[in-house]
């Protein structure tokens, strides 16, 4: 397989490990959302809300475990686009 990343290419042998790295944090953002619960019947209620969560962006760093691939392609930055999303959730309760 050829790979090439900030205009240098380099082959890495198919199932095996060229580029290793790792991330774990906690992301903050911001959250914005409603929902409400409405009774219908003795005893229950339906219940609808919607939540948007974005995290802003996102990368990682990674070290090369190839060799022969050039100075300038020993670490690199992968940038990611925003982390978001959309959560919608529906319920049906019965109260006791």
């Amino acid at each position: 397989m050829n790979i090439s990343v900030a205009g240098t290419s380099f082959s890495c042998t198919i199932g095996s490990t060229c580029f290793t790295g790792n991330d774990s944090r906690i992301q903050t953002g911001w959250t914005v959302g409603g929902g409400g619960e409405w009774r219908f019947a003795p005893g229950w209620s339906f219940r609808a809300e919607y939540l948007y969560v974005d995290l802003g962006k996102s990368s990682v760093t990674a070290n090369a475990l190839a060799t022969g691939i050039g100075p300038n392609l020993s670490r690199y930055t992968a940038n990611f686009g925003r982390a978001d999303f959309h959560v919608a959730r529906v319920g049906v309760n019965y109260h006791f």
